[in-house]
Formats: C-alpha cells, sequence, structure tokens
C-alpha cells in the first residue's frame, strides 16, 4: 500500500486496492461453501454413528450379562442338581443344620485319636470312615470325606437324604463337620461292619466270617424292605447299591449307607417315563448281586462291571447259567448253608435273584413285589431268628405293604 500509484517503479501500474481484506472473496466464498459441506456430512454421518454405537452398546451389554449369567446358572445346575449352592461353607453348614446336628472337628479329632491308621474302619470311594470313642464309652462311625471340592455332590446328597429320610434299614446318620476343606460325616457305629467283611473274596482261601441261612434271608428281607421305601415314598434310586453299602448292626439288621450317586426320580420330566425306568431297574439289578453274594457267600462282581479285586470268573459263571436257563445252581451255593433243610428256601432265593437281572429291564420285578415275596419266605425264621439268636426288638412290623403302598415308615 505504501508504493501504491508511484511512478518510477519497475513493472506495470498496479491496480487500486481496498482495506477489507488480504485475500480474494472467492476465497471467502469457498471457505464458507466448504464449512457448510462439512458440518453437514457431519450430520449426516458421525452423528448417526455416534447413536449407533450408543444403541450398540446398550443392546450387546445386556446380551453379553444375559450369556454370562445362563453360563453361571447351567454351571451351578450340573453341580448341585438338588438347587444348593455352595457358595460359603457356613451357608451349607446353617442349612444343613435344620436337618442334622453340627459337630466340631476338634472333638471328632480327638474322638478319632487325630483320625489314626489304628482307628480305621475300611476304604470307600469317596472316604475313609473311622471308629471314633465318644466321652460316654461309646461308638460311632466317623467318615472323612477325600476332597471336598470333588465331592460336593456327595456330600450333599449323603447328608440331605438320612437328615430328611429316617428308616430302620437306613444307615442313620447323627451329625456333619464342615471345617475349611474337610466334610465329615458321623453315623451309629455297627458293630457287626460291613456285609462284604462276611464274604469271601477271590483273594481268600478261608473264611473266617460265616452267616447262617436265617441271617441271609433276613438281610435279604432288610434290604428289600428299604428299596420298596425309597421307590414308592421317597422317588429315590440308590445306583451305587453294593455289599460294601450294606451296614449291619449287632442284630444283623441291615442299614443302607452311601448316597452320594442316588437321584430324585421326581423331578424328572414325564416324558423321561423310560429313563426312570432304566434307574429303579438298575436298584433291582444290583439288588438281584447282592442275593447272588448271599447265596454263593462270595462278592461276586456283575458282568457289566470291571473288578479284577473281586470273583469275577464266579460271576460270569452264574451269568451262563442264566442265559441257557439252567437253575441248577448247587455247585456254587455256600455249602455252609446246605443239607439243613433250607435248600427249597434257598432255591427259591435263587428264582428272585435270576428275576432281578435279567437282561431286559421289562422283566424285572418291582422293589415292592420282590419285598411281598422274601417276607412270605421269612415268616418260617421269625420266631427262631427273635428267640435263639439274635432277640431283635422290631420297631416296625415285617408287613409294611398295603396294596401298592408301603404304610410304615420307621
Amino acid at each position: 500500500m505504501s508504493f501504491d500509484n508511484k511512478s518510477g517503479l519497475c513493472g506495470g501500474i498496479l491496480g487500486s486496492c481496498d482495506d477489507e481484506s488480504l485475500f480474494d472473496r472467492s476465497f471467502w466464498y469457498s471457505f464458507i461453501i466448504g464449512v457448510v459441506f462439512a458440518a453437514a456430512s457431519f450430520m449426516y454421518y458421525c452423528a448417526p454413528w455416534t447413536e449407533f454405537q450408543k444403541r450398540r452398546s446398550n443392546v450387546i451389554y445386556p446380551l453379553r450379562k444375559k450369556q454370562n449369567h445362563q453360563k453361571y446358572t447351567r454351571k451351578v445346575a450340573e453341580l448341585l442338581p438338588l438347587a444348593l449352592q455352595e457358595k460359603r461353607s457356613k451357608e451349607l453348614s446353617r442349612m444343613l443344620e435344620r436337618l442334622i446336628p453340627r459337630m466340631g472337628f476338634t472333638e471328632l479329632c480327638k474322638a478319632t485319636d487325630y483320625f489314626s491308621q489304628d482307628n480305621i474302619l475300611g476304604l470307600g470311594t469317596t472316604g475313609i470312615m473311622y471308629k471314633a470313642k465318644v466321652p460316654n464309652n461309646t461308638f460311632l462311625a466317623v467318615k472323612r470325606l477325600y476332597d471336598a471340592d470333588k465331592y460336593k455332590r456327595d456330600f450333599v446328597l449323603e447328608t440331605m437324604i438320612p437328615g430328611r429320610h429316617s428308616h430302620r434299614n437306613i444307615a442313620s446318620l447323627l451329625g456333619f463337620c464342615i471345617e475349611k476343606n474337610e466334610r465329615i460325616l458321623v453315623y451309629n457305629y455297627m458293630s457287626n461292619g460291613r456285609l462284604s467283611d462276611w464274604l469271601l473274596h477271590s483273594d481268600e482261601g478261608h473264611q473266617t466270617l460265616i452267616l447262617g441261612w436265617p441271617e441271609r434271608i433276613h438281610i435279604a428281607l432288610g434290604l428289600a424292605r428299604a428299596l420298596s421305601w425309597l421307590h414308592k415314598k421317597c422317588k429315590i434310586v440308590h445306583l451305587n447299591l453294593g455289599s460294601e453299602c450294606v451296614l449291619l448292626d449287632n442284630n444283623f439288621e441291615p442299614k443302607i449307607s452311601n448316597f452320594g450317586k442316588a437321584k430324585f426320580i421326581n423331578q424328572m420330566l414325564e416324558d423321561h417315563v423310560r429313563m426312570r425306568l432304566v434307574l429303579i431297574e438298575k436298584d433291582v439289578y444290583d439288588f438281584g448281586i447282592i442275593l447272588f453274594e448271599l447265596i454263593t457267600g462270595r462278592r461276586l462282581c456283575p458282568w457289566t462291571d470291571s473288578c479284577d479285586r473281586v470273583d469275577g470268573s464266579l460271576m460270569n459263571y452264574i451269568s451262563n447259567k442264566l442265559f441257557t436257563d439252567s437253575m441248577d445252581f448247587s455247585d456254587v451255593v455256600d455249602k455252609s448253608i446246605t443239607g439243613k433243610g433250607f435248600d427249597h428256601k434257598i432255591l427259591h432265593l435263587l428264582e428272585v435273584a435270576c428275576d432281578c437281572v435279567k437282561p431286559s429291564i421289562e422283566q424285572r420285578p418291582k422293589m415292592v413285589d420282590i419285598y411281598k415275596t422274601i417276607s412270605a419266605m421269612w415268616e418260617g425264621y421269625r420266631p427262631w431268628f427273635d428267640s435263639e439268636r439274635l432277640k431283635l426288638s422290631m420297631v416296625c412290623p415285617d408287613q409294611m405293604i398295603c396294596g401298592n403302598e408301603i404304610e410304615c415308615i420307621c
């Protein structure tokens, strides 16, 4: 501007300049148009995308939250089918205390001499059973589970079922203990131990404990009574029945224990009738194996299982007899009970055992009918059994069947 309209300068004369701007008007027109276009583009693209992202997050987050909740619910359902969550041991303990007394860990340690090996009564699949002596000079049986985390469901079932259902042929649960990772169950002490202790194993050459025939039929009767009651009244199947699960008191009254694998058949849907039948008949089959063990006096191995510590060859022999429709089992019957006037009764019980292990589950009898049959067999032995041998004190009458229902709950 200082050189405006000055002569003598090189080049042509500049045109007049005004003071409005250093830029041409076209620049501003272009600039304004660009700004307007950019703003319009932002409103058209960016604002809707921001809103979309906002709405998407509002949809995805609850969806993910719902999926995580469903996974958690499935895990809980798999862990405890009884709908009991062991979030904290205190919660579980308070729940169980409504059914069974809680016992102190310190007192149980003292009673078992701190779980000494000298007090071991037996080894099971889920725990070790110890003999415990309490201050009043009486004995208890204390079961200490191996792994609290691994056997959570077993512990709850073994606590809940005996705690809620009391019967003369179900092992009575006196108390429980939850202490950190320890899970302990306390039962009445059974002076005659387990039924398997009275059976000859494959690696034993001579049987030191021998059961008479009246004791054997009495044990069969008690087991049939308990299973009938569980199936009809409680809608429970044991699914782990064996001679190691049968405890004998001083009167040889059998007590079923080990309910860690049990199931509640009333919780199944109506369209699962076939599955319920399979589960019930599994108990019938296992009961039939116990009958064979009582008759042969030996610990048997079902041909569907793999047990190399028991006499599997004998079970295979019996199965061959069954499949060939041969009822001549005289060569496998325990010689200590034959020739004493019971042979016809032994044959009758053999027929019941064969019916229980038939391959087709539709051909197997119901436990209620089995109980009726064995109860009729027992009638001739009860006077002798009561007066001369055991002097049983019957809490409930033996005849517990009214039609198809079990009336007496002991």
